[in-house]
């Protein structure tokens, strides 16, 4: 159903398990996803961020930070 196409691929679903420990930045999540690449963090938490399960919050400090949860 909808929800494997949603999630579909293991790096979407260990992000999402990640994710669900709390809200991280993009290195932390990166680090708790072991083996992901940083092109494919980038490209996969876009991906659920428009499927609406991700949130990306940008804090405009310098230098930005960016944090990631689940909706």
């Amino acid at each position: 159903g909808k929800a494997i196409s949603v999630v579909g691929g293991k790096w979407k679903l260990l992000i999402l398990c990640a994710l669900h420990e709390g809200t991280f930045r993009f290195g932390e999540l990166k680090r708790k996803v072991s083996g992901i690449t940083t092109k494919m963090l980038t490209q996969q938490s876009r991906d659920l961020e428009a499927d609406g399960l991700v949130i990306r919050e940008i804090f405009l400090e310098t230098p930005p930070r960016v944090e990631y949860s689940l909706t």
